[in-house]
């Protein structure tokens, strides 16, 4: 008796470093943001990709900037701090080291990082999200609007 095989999942990896804030923009997300920079002299950033067929892992460092534009439409974006503790304000909230942005398609983003930041991006496909969730009996995110959730201190160590 056969056995169909599996498709493979084609994976990616990049990682690459940015003397440009504008094209780490591009490279990382697309048209759908702007990085403004809070302080002069040479950018430095640096990003790690895995692409999973339509799941991304993310990990994310730069200097102080602005960060202006959307989740895409066709995207929710899960964002967990690693350092500094303490030190961005997304859309108007305090967000640090024990809390998860849950950002689903199309949700404004206006960030301030005032010093350097380090951080983990996970991005699913919008309908995937969306099923995986509700498979748990999760509540739905609204869309178009960020959630922050505060973690435990023993559940942000585990993540």
């Amino acid at each position: 008796m056969s056995v169909p095989a599996r498709r493979a999942c084609p994976t990616r990896v990049q990682s690459l470093r940015f003397d440009d804030m504008d094209a780490m923009a591009s490279a990382m997300i697309g048209d759908h943001v702007e990085f403004v920079p809070l302080r002069s002299g040479p950018f430095h950033g640096r990003f790690c990709q895995i692409d999973l067929d339509g799941f991304e892992i993310k990990r994310i460092v730069h200097a102080p900037l602005l960060i202006h534009g959307a989740v895409r439409p066709d995207r929710v974006a899960c964002t967990l701090i690693l350092r500094p503790d303490e030190g961005l304000t997304l859309n108007g909230d305090a967000f640090g080291a024990s809390t998860l942005a849950v950002l689903p398609e199309g949700t404004a983003v206006q960030a301030i990082c005032p010093v350097e930041q380090d951080r983990i991006d996970l991005v699913f496909r919008a309908e995937a999200f969306h099923r995986l969730i509700d498979s748990y009996g999760v509540r739905a995110f609204p869309r178009g609007a960020h959630e922050m959730l505060r973690l435990r201190e023993d559940q942000a160590d585990r993540l």
